[in-house]
């Protein structure tokens, strides 16, 4: 699990998951993904979340950079059991770098986005799609 949920299922003997992985030599500047995204009813300290991650990492994943970005229910993260978009990032692990939304710098919104790092995603008529995107930059090697 390429750094990308390690650090949430870290000490849960509890976890659940399922994962793709696409593991490559070659040099890849982003990705995109859609997704469902339902209203989940968790109970005591459960977590849903359904996100894509783009990792830059070394043959050991301790030093791992990564930008995070799709849909989660997290009591504990955000104080409710609603459906928040959200984005995590690191540039060295998690060792002393990242966070989550715009709680610390590092993650910039794009310039008049639609939805914003901790928002609640509404999907009141049962079902809702967002497609995110993680490209690196061209003109400056940002994420």
């Amino acid at each position: 699990m390429g750094g990308c949920g390690r650090q949430w299922l870290r000490g849960r003997s509890d976890a659940a998951y399922a994962l793709i992985e696409y593991l490559t030599d070659s040099i890849l500047f982003g990705g995109m993904s859609t997704f469902d995204v339902y209203g989940m009813k968790n109970v005591n300290n459960q977590i849903s979340s359904s996100h894509m991650c783009v990792v830059g990492r070394g043959k050991d994943f301790s030093s791992h950079n990564a930008a995070i970005a799709g849909w989660t229910v997290s009591p504990s993260e955000y104080g409710d059991s609603k459906t928040h978009f959200f984005t995590r990032w690191t540039v060295d692990g998690y060792k002393s770098t990242g966070c989550y939304d715009l709680k610390c710098d590092g993650f910039v919104p794009v310039q008049n986005a639609p939805i914003t790092p901790g928002d609640t995603l509404d999907h009141k008529n049962g079902k809702l799609k967002i497609t995110i995107k993680i490209f690196k930059k061209k003109d400056d090697g940002d994420w």
